[in-house]
């Protein structure tokens, strides 16, 4: 493997990382301020990137509805959903609960129809799932005795929601860009990007 994907894989985990630190240092800010102050920065990075894929991205307007949507549930909600997580648990135990996305990812996007689960998935996906609950029971138990029930409870349903959003998001838009070949991820992330709240 090249040092230079080396080096962006290390660059991206510290990028996905540092989404459950921020809320904890931005304290005196509302999560929807925090959340909306990301997607502004990703807003403003894609308005840049706009200019280079304009003429390629003037064919997706029949298809800017969704990329609103994409743009609501993933860069608004599930970023607000994390930092309220954040902020009535831990970001540990976002983190750890958002690691399941691998699991719930593969889960809801090898259905076929609602009633089928691939069993090769469903097995070892509740192993995991189970796994990780043991090697991380001593901490989830420190930390909803050290905390408010109440808020540590909230925390946690916040966490899952922010899981949902991104689980659906991943699963909604593979789907969309396998439905649609003509359209260059690049681009797609670009509008997506630019369509500002």
């Amino acid at each position: 493997m090249p040092i230079n994907a080396i080096l962006l894989s290390i660059l991206a985990c510290f990028f996905w990382g540092i989404i459950f630190i921020v809320p904890l240092f931005l304290g005196d800010f509302c999560c929807i301020d925090i959340a909306l102050g990301r997607y502004l920065s990703y807003g403003l990075v894609s308005l840049a990137l706009f200019a280079f894929v304009a003429q390629g991205v003037q064919r997706l307007r029949q298809h800017w509805k969704i990329a609103f949507l994409f743009a609501a549930i993933m860069n608004v909600g599930y970023y607000t959903t994390v930092a309220l997580g954040v902020r009535y648990s831990s970001a540990s135990i976002v983190a750890l609960l958002m690691g399941i996305a691998p699991i719930s990812i593969g889960l809801l996007g090898n259905t076929k129809g609602v009633k089928e689960i691939s069993k090769t998935l469903l097995i070892p996906g509740l192993l995991i799932f189970l796994g990780l609950g043991f090697v991380n029971f001593e901490t989830l138990s420190g930390q909803w005795n050290s905390q408010i029930p109440h808020d540590f409870g909230w925390g946690i349903f916040f966490a899952l929601l922010a899981l949902a959003a991104w689980t659906w998001y991943v699963v909604a838009n593979t789907n969309f860009l396998t439905q649609n070949p003509d359209i260059d991820p690049k681009d797609w992330t670009t509008i997506v990007g630019v369509m500002l709240p």
